[in-house]
C-alpha cells in the first residue's frame, strides 16, 4: 500500500478565513523561547503560504519569505484544520473572524456617522421629536469633529478605549438576562430589573462617551446625570449588537436543551432532525456554523452579493460569528423547539447614568476629574417548563403586556 501523502507538503491549496485562496510553500520548525530552566526549548511548527498573486520567483527563494508580501506564516494545527475543514467563500462586507473584528474596531459604531450625522434621517426625526436634545447632540458633534481635526492620534486612542470600555459594560448587561426567576428576587415580585457594573472613564473618555449617547438619540438629565432615550431606535443604535467588539445581541439572550432532550422529544413525537443539525448555535464548532446555517436561515445566511457590479459579485457566506447571531434571533421569532428559554432588554426601559466623579488621593496634585457611568434596565424572559413541545411562558407577569409586542 502506498504512503499517504503528507497534509501540509507544498503545492497543496487551501481557503483561509481571512485571505482566501492561499497555496502551502512550506513547513519550518521554530524554537519556542522558554524559562531558563527547561533544558531543551520548545518546537513550533509553523506553515508558510503565498496569497493569490504572488510571483513564482517570490514563492522560490524562502530566504525572502519573511519580507516578502503576500506571504505569511502560521501554526500548522490551524492550517491542517482549514484543509480539513474548508471555509466557504465569506463575504468582504464583515470581518472573516470575531477575533479580527476586535482587532479592527476602533470606535463606536455610530461614530462612523460623524460626518454625516446632521444631516442624517435619524437626525432629522430626533429634531422632531425633541428639538432641544438635537441642538446639544449637534454642538457635541461639532466638538468632536473639532478635536479630531486638531488632535487625531489622541481621539483615535480615546476612541480605542471606550471601545474596551463599553464591552465591559455591554457584557454584564447581557449577563444580567438569566433564563428564569432570579433567586434574588423577592418571591411575588412581578418586575425584573437589574443594574450593570460601574465603569471609570477619565474626562476626556466621558466626553467622548457623552456624544456617542446624543448621537444615539439619548436626553441627559443635568441634575441626575440620567441619559433616556428618545426611542426604541436611540437604544438600539448604542446597544445594538453592531456596536460590540464581538458582534454578541447584548439585548437578547437565548439557552438550548440539551442534545439528549432534544433526541428524546423527538423520537416521542417522531419529528426528524436534518442531518448534522445543530443544537446551540453558540456552542457549534464554525464548521458546523457553515454547513447548517443555509437550512437554518436559508437566504439571510448570504450576502446580498453586488448584481450590479462588471462583473457581477455573486452572494457570499457571512462570517460565522454574525451567523450564530442570526440563527439564534431566527429560533427565537419562530419558537424552535431547540430554544429552552430566552430573554431579552425591555428597550424603553434603558437608563443610563453618567455621574462626575473627582479623587484626589495622596500625593496627588490636582484631582483626577472624570465620570463613572451605569447601565439600568427593565428585562423579560420567556421559557418552556419541562419539554421542547411546551410552549415557551413568560416569567414576569408586569413585563408580558409590553414584551409581547417585541416577541
Amino acid at each position: 500500500m502506498a504512503p499517504k501523502p503528507k497534509l501540509l507538503r507544498p503545492g497543496v491549496a487551501f481557503r483561509h478565513p481571512v485571505h482566501g485562496s492561499c497555496a502551502i510553500l512550506g513547513e519550518w520548525t521554530f524554537d519556542v523561547d522558554v524559562d531558563l530552566d527547561v533544558e531543551r526549548p520548545r518546537k513550533l511548527l509553523k506553515v508558510y503560504f503565498a496569497l493569490e498573486g504572488v510571483s513564482e520567483e517570490s514563492k522560490a527563494d524562502s530566504n525572502q519569505w519573511d519580507d516578502t508580501e503576500g506571504i505569511m506564516h502560521e501554526e500548522s494545527t490551524k492550517v491542517r484544520y482549514y484543509i480539513m475543514r474548508p471555509t466557504p467563500e465569506l463575504s468582504r462586507k464583515y470581518d472573516a473572524t470575531a477575533e479580527l473584528r476586535q482587532e479592527n474596531m476602533k470606535k463606536h459604531a455610530v461614530f462612523l456617522e460623524l460626518g454625516s450625522w446632521t444631516t442624517s434621517a435619524f437626525a432629522k426625526e430626533l429634531k422632531l421629536l425633541n428639538k432641544e436634545a438635537y441642538k446639544k447632540a449637534k454642538g457635541k458633534v461639532a466638538d468632536l469633529l473639532v478635536d479630531l481635526e486638531e488632535r487625531p492620534d489622541v481621539a483615535s486612542v480615546l476612541m480605542r478605549s471606550l471601545v474596551c470600555h463599553f464591552a465591559l459594560l455591554c457584557d454584564d448587561m447581557r449577563n444580567k438576562l438569566k433564563p428564569t426567576r432570579p433567586r434574588s428576587m423577592v418571591p411575588g415580585e412581578s418586575r425584573a430589573w437589574a443594574k450593570t457594573l460601574t465603569i471609570s472613564l477619565d474626562d476626556n473618555q466621558a466626553d467622548y462617551f457623552e456624544v456617542a449617547l446624543a448621537m444615539s438619540g439619548f436626553v441627559e438629565n443635568p441634575e441626575t446625570g440620567e441619559w433616556l432615550p428618545s426611542s426604541v431606535e436611540s437604544v438600539e443604535r448604542m446597544f445594538g449588537s453592531h456596536t460590540h467588539a464581538t458582534g454578541v445581541n447584548i439585548l437578547r439572550r437565548m439557552w438550548c436543551f440539551t442534545p439528549l432532550d432534544i433526541n428524546t422529544w423527538r423520537e416521542e413525537s417522531g419529528e426528524v432532525a436534518s442531518e448534522g443539525a445543530l443544537n446551540n448555535p453558540h456552542e457549534a464548532t464554525e464548521s458546523a456554523i457553515y454547513k447548517q446555517a443555509p437550512r437554518e436561515i436559508e437566504s439571510g445566511a448570504f450576502d446580498g452579493g453586488d448584481p450590479t457590479a462588471e462583473p457581477p459579485v455573486p452572494p457570499a457566506m457571512l462570517p460565522a460569528w454574525l451567523l450564530r447571531s442570526t440563527i439564534e434571533d431566527r429560533w427565537i421569532e419562530k419558537k424552535d423547539p431547540r430554544m429552552k428559554a430566552h430573554a431579552e432588554v425591555l428597550l424603553e426601559s434603558v437608563k443610563v447614568v453618567v455621574m462626575g466623579k473627582k479623587v484626589a488621593g495622596p500625593g496627588m496634585t490636582r484631582p483626577f476629574m472624570g465620570a463613572v457611568v451605569h447601565v439600568e434596565f427593565e428585562w423579560q424572559g420567556w421559557a418552556r417548563k419541562n419539554s421542547p413541545g411546551d410552549e415557551p411562558a413568560p416569567l414576569f407577569e408586569s413585563h408580558v403586556a409590553r414584551a409581547l409586542e417585541r416577541a
